[in-house]
Formats: structure tokens, C-alpha cells, sequence
């Protein structure tokens, strides 16, 4: 009889192993999804950096261009609203500086969150409140990507604005 009982306490219940295998789908679910975001933020932080170095060196050369037309000895032709084409400079350059900080900014993050797993091994309960770095993360993402959209906005109508002088 003390056998049957120990046989019946080994045995899984048909729940206890769809719980299991529930668990199991959604641990490997989450795994790809935190696979694929960190996948998008690499991308996008690539995609920025690469764009915003490019946008930059675009406007250095768009202004070769003026000194290229007057080799003559002839005066070089003025430039309508530099201060556009400084101001694009200035945010391009905050775009790439805002990326910068996100990658220190995410290291911090990442080592909370290690440090918060490791607390919750020790059987802490979890803590009830965000991670303020990570959010800190989000902000310098979105704030690097308006930088980039105002900075390309700003050398666009500095470059219509000065496309006559060609």
C-alpha cells in the first residue's frame, strides 16, 4: 500500500504536465521575442548611426560643391540661412551623441536587471518597481531618432533653399 501511494505521488497529473509544457512554450516564446528585440534596437542603432554619419558627411560635401563652382579666382557664392545647415549639424551630431550614452545607459540597465534575477534566485519577491534605466534607454532611443528626423528636415531646406546657387 505504501508503494501504491509513492507510485501515485511520482505519477504527473495531465495538468501538472500541460502546466509544464505551457511554461516551457512560453520560457522559449519569451527567449525569441527578447532575441528579436535586441535584434531591433542593434538594427536601429546601426541604422541611425550610419544614416546620421552619412547625413553629415552629405553636408560637408554639399558645400564642396559651391567651391567647386568658382575655381576661377571667382568669389565663392553666399549661402542662404547658415545657420540651417549648422543647425543639422548640431542634430546630427546630438543623434549620434544620444546613441552613445543609450549603449552606456543599457549596459547599467542590463546589470540591474542581472542583479534584480539574482535577488529573486535568493527568493526575494520581485520588485514592484521599473527599472528606471531601461526607461531611461527608451527616452535616449526616441529622443537620438528625433534628433536624426529634425537634423534631416533642417539640411533639406537649408539644401532647397540653396540649390539656386548651382
Amino acid at each position: 500500500m505504501v508503494k501504491a501511494r509513492t507510485k501515485k505521488k511520482q505519477r504527473k497529473t495531465a495538468e501538472q504536465i500541460d502546466q509544464e509544457q505551457a511554461y516551457e512554450d512560453y520560457s522559449t516564446e519569451r527567449d525569441l521575442l527578447s532575441k528579436i528585440e535586441q535584434t531591433n534596437y542593434d538594427n536601429y542603432e546601426k541604422t541611425i548611426l550610419t544614416l546620421a554619419a552619412a547625413f553629415l558627411a552629405f553636408s560637408v560635401s554639399f558645400l564642396g560643391l559651391f567651391r567647386n563652382k568658382t575655381t576661377s579666382g571667382a568669389p565663392l557664392p553666399q549661402l542662404v540661412s547658415p545657420n540651417l545647415l549648422i543647425s543639422s549639424w548640431i542634430c546630427f551630431a546630438a543623434s549620434i551623441l544620444f546613441l552613445l550614452i543609450c549603449f552606456l545607459i543599457n549596459g547599467v540597465a542590463l546589470r540591474a536587471e542581472v542583479i534584480e534575477l539574482e535577488s529573486r534566485l535568493e527568493g526575494e519577491p520581485p520588485s514592484e518597481k521599473l527599472n528606471p534605466w531601461s526607461v531611461g534607454g527608451y527616452v535616449l532611443y526616441a529622443l537620438a531618432g528625433l534628433s536624426f528626423i529634425s537634423g534631416l528636415v533642417v539640411l533639406l531646406a537649408f539644401c532647397a533653399k540653396n540649390i539656386h546657387l548651382f
